[in-house]
């Protein structure tokens, strides 16, 4: 059964997000969340403008109450897109390890996804090139000449 103030409110947020309006977006998505907070559509909706706005830690506790941790289910497990920005959020923090574990849990569930088989790789071989200060122990940026913990040059 079709909810009509649930359906104004999210066609609202979407309409307002299409124009980047995006603090108004999720006045709107909120407000449908009140009303119904099992849809995982106005969830994903809610992460990905939380993404878009840089706020990455918040959007990630709504993907993962969309597509579920270990050991609990989420509302709609099966939203790739849910497990990709995830893991796209993690990459972009330089969270190889996580992402990468991230990329097998989808291969788990979607197996051979191109997505996943290629974030895989990309995960690991950017962890394989990991550099770490010898002085210190401090992880190093890709193009640092020395380590801005301890002054050591590399």
């Amino acid at each position: 059964m079709s909810n009509s103030k649930f359906d104004k409110e999210f066609q609202k947020g979407l309409a307002f997000r299409e124009k980047g309006k995006y603090r108004d977006a999720l006045k709107s998505l909120k407000k449908a969340m009140d009303i119904d907070d099992k849809n995982p559509e106005v969830w994903f909706q809610f992460a990905e403008i939380m993404t878009i706005l840089g706020k990455d830690i918040e959007a990630m506790k709504f993907y993962w109450l969309i597509k579920g941790t270990p050991g609990k289910e989420g509302l709609d497990p099966d939203n790739i897109n849910a497990w990709i920005n995830e893991a796209n959020i993690l990459m972009k923090h330089e969270l190889y390890k996580e992402a990468g574990k991230v990329y097998e849990a989808m291969l788990e569930r979607f197996p051979d996804n191109i997505i996943a088989v290629r974030g895989k790789e990309e995960a690991s071989y950017e962890l394989a090139n990991v550099k770490y200060c010898t002085s210190c122990g401090k992880r190093l940026g890709k193009n640092e000449k020395f380590c801005l913990k301890c002054g050591k040059s590399i």
